[in-house]
């Protein structure tokens, strides 16, 4: 009996009566080879019915409850159809064999992913294949082979937003895991020959795994492209040169569609593999490359310190002290420009003589030899006194800087119930003092310890950007100013960098060569690989 035949009678009777209730007919919704899908409802809810087309090969009967029985023995899965009942109902004396089960809104026909943009392209591709993985591997796991996967066998859920898989009318059911009645037999009805493996029309090979893992790289070749692949010239997906997920399925996939099926993946769990292997060569790759470009910016920067140098000192013989106002303010200036840029600003280190470190952020001249430096985002104030430079015409990552610095008077705290008032202070014993600078007042940090703080009356809320931060030294001290990279920037041996700074301010002359020969071989064992490689 035609499809045509059993809709008009299905449209006439507008009712079936199945063991689990009556289900009223509402439309044809696809055809197979052997059988037809309709939309019946019952007690407001939708299902669709399966209909086997009337036969007298028993096979096909058998074939049919298989598909119901094997399926219903399946642990349940998302991506796999899901069958309700099978039932044999009479409609005008002809008997049908149906499986009621659940409605999905429509097949993967006349799906394609998206082109609008990157992002939605992989979106859509990702979510088919991560589905249809995970359904395949999920049947594959308990015995069967589908044999007849296509675009029409994968339905959209809806409800769950998923793919599934369905129509395993001519799948082959392991006996060791399944009770069924048929035999499939190679030489019965094949699957869609565009998607199907070549070994289910030639004979040459078993069929197998392999054989559905081939439709799996055929229907994402279809979905991402428009088409299959047949024959030389494979279409390549899009984006692949903008995504590493689409490059490696695309790899996938040519590796699936293999004319020969020993040249396919065994399995899915070795296709998993695959795919985790090329993500680790790529995070290798990418890892080998980012290396590549910082040491590359390293160098750049060791050579644009090295000219910053020399610039501002141009007379420079390995050691040079600066002392004069003019000649610090170009010193800093110029190895200021070497730091401006996003990919620069954390390329110097700088050290203080208690051991503790920063990057170093540069320098602002607020008057004469008074300069504000910003020392890992805090500003310090400081009065230079010099600035002793080392200097390796050869090796650039030898050059470094001190600046040596002569007390500032402590600050002056404002009183916060009257601002035109100074507070009393006790002496302080550290190097440096401490404030709070709001509004051009100078403000005592133990005021200023909590979210609010009430000054002269108006309570105001303590940020960031209005209470800064300010920092003076107030003793004499020094500061070791490295690149970044280089030993004194990552030892743990603080006392290697704390030495030679305390010498520089023990020592009349400041740094002297011999002190600064020490320290090159202290740190000697310490380059990291980027400098130890090149020399």
């Amino acid at each position: 009996m035609s499809a045509q035949s059993i809709s008009s009678l299905l449209k006439a009777n507008k009712w079936i009566d199945t063991n689990v209730g009556k289900f009223e007919f509402k439309k044809e919704i696809g055809e197979g080879g052997n059988s037809n899908v309709f939309l019946f409802s019952n007690s407001g809810h939708d299902f669709a019915i399966k209909f086997l087309k009337p036969s007298k090969d028993h096979r096909k009967t058998d074939r049919f409850k298989d598909e119901f029985f094997c399926v219903s023995q399946m642990p349940s899965n998302k991506y796999i159809v899901q069958y309700y009942h099978l039932d044999k109902i009479t409609i005008d004396d002809v008997d049908y064999y149906i499986i009621i089960m659940k409605p999905y809104a429509r097949s993967l026909k006349k799906d394609f992913a998206s082109t609008n943009s990157a992002e939605e392209y992989e979106r859509d591709v990702r979510k088919l294949f991560n589905h249809l993985f995970n359904g395949l591997r999920h049947i594959h796991s308990h015995g069967v082979i589908h044999r007849d996967l296509k675009p029409e066998n994968i339905f959209i859920d809806s409800a769950t937003d998923s793919y599934v898989i369905g129509d395993f009318g001519i799948s082959r059911f392991d006996d060791e895991f399944f009770a069924r009645l048929s035999q499939t037999r190679e030489s019965e009805r094949l699957a869609n020959y565009k998607f199907s493996a070549p070994e289910q029309s030639s004979g040459n090979h078993e069929i197998t795994v392999r054989s559905d893992i081939y439709a799996l790289g055929q229907i994402m070749q279809y979905f991402s492209t428009g088409d299959v692949s047949k024959g030389n010239g494979r279409e390549k997906l899009s984006y692949s040169n903008v995504s590493e997920f689409i490059a490696i399925l695309d790899d996938i996939i040519g590796k699936c569609i293999m004319h020969n099926p020993n040249d396919r993946f065994s399995s899915l769990d070795d296709m998993a593999e695959y795919y985790k292997s090329k993500l680790e060569s790529n995070k290798r790759l990418k890892e080998a490359q980012f290396r590549q470009k910082e040491e590359s910016e390293m160098w750049g920067f060791l050579h644009a310190f090295d000219d910053a140098i020399v610039r501002s000192v141009p007379h420079i013989n390995r050691v040079e002290k600066i002392t004069s106002d003019l000649d610090i303010e170009l010193f800093l200036s110029s190895i200021d420009g070497t730091i401006s840029t996003e990919n620069t600003k954390d390329s110097l280190w700088m050290i203080k003589s208690d051991g503790g470190d920063l990057n170093y952020y540069g320098s602002k001249l607020k008057q004469g030899k008074y300069f504000e430096i910003n020392f890992g985002g805090f500003i310090t104030e400081v009065n230079i006194d010099s600035i002793d430079v080392y200097y390796d015409s050869h090796y650039h990552h030898k050059n470094f800087f001190i600046i040596i610095i002569s007390g500032m008077p402590p600050f002056e705290f404002n009183d916060i119930s009257d601002l035109s008032k100074k507070k009393m202070r006790s002496k302080i014993t550290s190097k440096d003092d401490y404030c709070i600078e709001w509004n051009g007042y100078c403000l005592d940090p133990n005021d200023v310890r909590n979210k609010y703080v009430k000054i002269e009356g108006t309570t105001y809320r303590v940020s960031h950007e209005d209470f800064k931060d300010v920092h003076r030294c107030i003793k004499r001290d020094a500061f070791l100013v490295v690149p970044t990279g280089t030993p004194s920037s990552h030892m743990n041996d603080r006392s290697v960098a704390t030495d030679l700074i305390n010498a520089c301010l023990t020592n009349p002359n400041g740094l002297v060569t011999t002190d600064v020969d020490l320290y090159l071989r202290r740190i000697r064992d310490h380059y990291q690989s980027w400098i130890r490689n090149s020399l």
